[in-house]
């Protein structure tokens, strides 16, 4: 990761070029994507759509059913950042936290499953409010005024511990 304090959790400002998601990483001689140097993992380990769409029928007791199982993945990959994408999801997550000390309206440190990690809660990309949907879009004002500075503030934060 780069040590420049920036919007995304590899150190770039989000923008829509394919370049942009490539990584060079120390003792790797081709570039990786982005998304193959993290780990993602669901809250919910099923899934329920209204039949013929996408539309999610995601619900609490599905969440909280799948909780120990978020826990277990979490003391796994002991991750130092994680990114969750949805005010339910959230909602789920905290349950399963302690030690909770905010940090900003969007970031929280917290112990998951005995692991302290930072927690940064948005909405999930595809959220319908035009507001709050950032998925596909880089021009959009909750990208740079909620999500980018939000992550600055945990790498920032993150660097100062180390």
């Amino acid at each position: 990761m780069s040590r420049a304090p920036c919007g995304s959790p590899v150190g770039r400002e989000p923008g829509p070029d394919r370049a942009g998601e490539l990584l060079h990483l120390d003792g790797v001689r081709s570039p990786v994507h982005l998304f193959d140097a993290y780990a993602m993992a669901n809250m919910r380990l099923c899934s329920a759509v209204v039949s013929g769409t996408t539309k999610s029928l995601g619900n609490a007791t599905m969440s909280r059913n799948c909780a120990p199982h978020m826990a277990a993945t979490i003391a796994i990959l002991q991750p130092t950042l994680c990114i969750v994408q949805g005010v339910e999801v959230h909602k789920s997550l905290t349950a399963i936290m302690s030690r909770r000390r905010e940090i900003t309206p969007y970031l929280v440190r917290a112990r998951i499953a005995g692991v302290d990690t930072l927690v940064d809660a948005f909405t999930h990309p595809s959220a319908m409010r035009l507001t709050d949907h950032w998925g596909r879009l880089t021009s959009v004002p909750y990208l740079h005024g909620t999500v980018a500075p939000t992550i600055r503030t945990a790498r920032r934060w993150l660097q100062q511990q180390s």
